[in-house]
């Protein structure tokens, strides 16, 4: 056996070389370190005493070190039993004097072990000599495991949870999809806790498989990293898009625990269907419409009375069907046609249907009638999301104004007078004696008229010398309206005396008509002069074309030559003649005002006022259309 470098310079040194030693064999285990969860190797020697050739020992550890193995070194053999590993060294001659390796011991550190120093205790140490003497006592000197403190990754929870195998775990619902082609988005929701020593746990090696992976798509990081002592949670996110069934996919990830374990995890996919494409609702016209200028309708307004009074006209548009909250829209409204003016529409300029939503929606739209029916073509443009856009016409008619307006005629039973002491008699019924009472009536019998105009009867009187006895029992007023013809009764009462007693019934016919402006005119007739504007008569003009003479009565056209043979501006000569507002009072200073026109332009001349209810009727006035100065008919 070969000594040690070191003893044997010593030996040397002191000049001899002593074969017999004084101490007993020694067994001795060294030292590792390392960190949880991982392996470390404990060499175990013997120094021998000179003397002993066969000794025995046995090493054992604790939680949390474990025995893993044991290898025999320098020809000699160990062995592991639990966490316990037994040595064995045996020579013919002495063991070796200087510490000879037997046995390295691998030693398991348990993860999660806290760190510190463990030992590896050693014990049933036995010596022998040759020929079986006594050897003195070996010993068994302890080794040690020191735990550094080691990394550990956080464990991770997942939502929906993960799998273990492929077509396992989740499933991960998308949302938002709406129609086929649209994007759902999936989350899952991973969230770490545990761990030590800002150990890390990662996620990722990401896949995506499935007869529709190509449907998926992860947008999230490539790597997901969680340390131990962060317990923030990340996602995992991805879209689809989505088709007209639901589409499904498997994702794959790989799961890394610093200090621990390896895992893949697994969940299943799921985009559902997209429902149809968006599109917008069927439109329904009433009237219908067309496909062309001058076709589709007619639109027939209503409302109107007389010349340039409004009607109203209406299209309901009624949608129905379409589909994921698809749009119709009906706009860029035209008027077209040479009567277009006398149109305008009133509704919103577009109108929007939404599918589901059928509730209808109208295109108004009015005019300003005139003495013909007038017409024009309206067009709209309907536009149907995912559909077809579409032109739609109507025909517009508006109808012809009614004559202008004028209140009925009144039929009189018995009849009426022009004068006081004409008319009637009313003969009273139902006098017996002398002061009991007697009744009369008067039958008004309305006819004729136009356009809803009124006649009135009013402000009764009775006069005479036996007025006492009389008395109206009727209404003040009797009101007549165009078109309404039931007649009405003028009661009256009366008392009775010894002798026949009478009186006198007056009451005032207010017939109204078209009324134009309140002047008072001085209007120009034709082959004849004056000198004065005579006499003032203080009625209704009779439109723009026409005027009554004073005297004579007679209805004049004032769109005559004048005799120059040009056409005459009237209307000058009219202003010059003022206003008739506050009636007679101011006569005088029209009449000198015409006076003051030249010859020509005076001629014979009425004045007129307008009034609220003329007292006179003209059923021998003709109006017709084509006044020079642009008037139409009855202007």
């Amino acid at each position: 056996m070969k000594l040690p470098k070191i003893v044997s310079i010593a030996l040397l040194a002191m000049g001899l070389v002593q074969t017999d030693f004084a101490h007993a064999g020694a067994w001795t285990a060294g030292s590792a370190s390392g960190a949880a969860g991982n392996q470390v190797v404990v060499p175990v020697s013997f120094a021998g005493d000179g003397a002993t050739i066969v000794s025995q020992v046995t090493y054992s550890v604790t939680t949390p070190l474990s025995i893993v193995s044991a290898t025999g070194q320098n020809g000699q053999s160990c062995s592991a039993t639990g966490n316990s590993v037994t040595i064995v060294a045996f020579a013919f001659s002495p063991l070796p004097n200087g510490p000879t390796s037997y046995c390295d011991i691998t030693v398991g550190i348990a993860p999660g072990a806290a760190a510190g120093s463990y030992p590896v205790t050693g014990g049933s140490q036995l010596c022998s000599l040759a020929g079986g003497g006594s050897a003195p006592t070996c010993t068994a000197a302890p080794g040690s495991v020191d735990v550094t403190a080691a990394a550990l990754g956080p464990t991770i929870a997942y939502n929906p949870s993960a799998g273990a195998t492929s077509g396992t775990g989740g499933p991960v619902n998308f949302t938002g999809v709406t129609t086929v082609g649209t994007t759902g988005n999936g989350t899952i929701v991973a969230t770490p806790s545990g761990g030590a020593a800002s150990g890390t746990t990662t996620l990722g090696s990401f896949s995506i498989t499935g007869a529709d992976a190509a449907s998926f798509t992860r947008t999230s990081a490539a790597t997901l990293t969680f340390t131990a002592g962060v317990n923030t949670p990340q996602n995992i996110t991805l879209t689809c898009v989505s088709g007209a069934a639901t589409r499904t996919a498997n994702l794959q990830a790989t799961e890394t625990i610093t200090g621990g374990a390896t895992t893949q995890r697994f969940w299943v996919l799921s985009c559902p269907a997209g429902s149809p494409s968006s599109v917008g609702p069927g439109l329904a016209y009433n009237p219908i419409a067309g496909a062309s200028a001058g076709t589709g309708g007619p639109v027939n307004f209503t409302g109107v009375t007389t010349v340039g009074t409004t009607g109203n006209g209406t299209i309901v548009a009624t949608p129905s069907g379409g589909a994921a909250s698809g749009t119709t829209t009906l706009g860029s409204f035209n008027i077209t046609g040479a009567d277009a003016a006398s149109f305008t529409r009133t509704s919103a300029a577009t109108l929007t249907f939404t599918a589901g939503v059928n509730t209808p929606q109208n295109i108004t739209l009015t005019c300003v009638s005139g003495a013909a029916t007038r017409t024009a073509n309206l067009q709209a443009t309907e536009t149907i999301t995912g559909g077809a856009t579409t032109q739609r016409f109507w025909q517009l008619v508006c109808p012809a104004g009614s004559p202008n307006p004028l209140g009925p005629s009144i039929a009189y039973n018995p009849t009426a007078g022009a004068s006081a002491g004409t008319g009637g008699p009313v003969n009273f019924t139902g006098v017996t004696t002398v002061g009991t009472t007697g009744n009369g009536t008067i039958v008004a019998t309305p006819s004729g008229g136009a356009a809803a105009a009124t006649t009135t009867l009013g402000s009764f009187s009775i006069t005479g010398a036996d007025a006492a006895s009389f008395a109206r029992t009727s209404a003040a007023t009797l009101t007549f309206t165009a078109g309404v013809n039931t007649p009405q009764n003028i009661t009256l009462t009366c008392v009775s005396g010894a002798t026949t007693r009478t009186a006198n019934l007056q009451a005032t016919e207010t017939i109204t008509r078209w009324r134009h402006h309140a002047a008072l005119l001085g209007v120009e007739l034709p082959g004849r002069q004056s000198k004065s504007a005579g006499t003032v008569d203080c009625i209704q003009p009779v439109g723009w074309r026409y005027c009554r003479h004073r005297r004579t009565g007679q209805l004049h056209r004032r769109d005559h030559r004048r005799h120059d043979g040009q056409w005459h501006d009237r209307r000058h000569a009219l202003g010059r003649c003022g206003f008739c507002h506050h009636h007679t009072r101011q006569l005088q200073h029209y009449r000198r005002r015409c006076r003051q026109l030249r010859p020509h332009q005076r001629g014979h001349a009425d004045l007129y006022r307008r009034r609220q209810h003329p007292t006179e009727h003209h059923p021998d006035l003709r109006l017709r259309r084509g006044d020079p100065y642009g008037q139409s008919a009855g202007d």
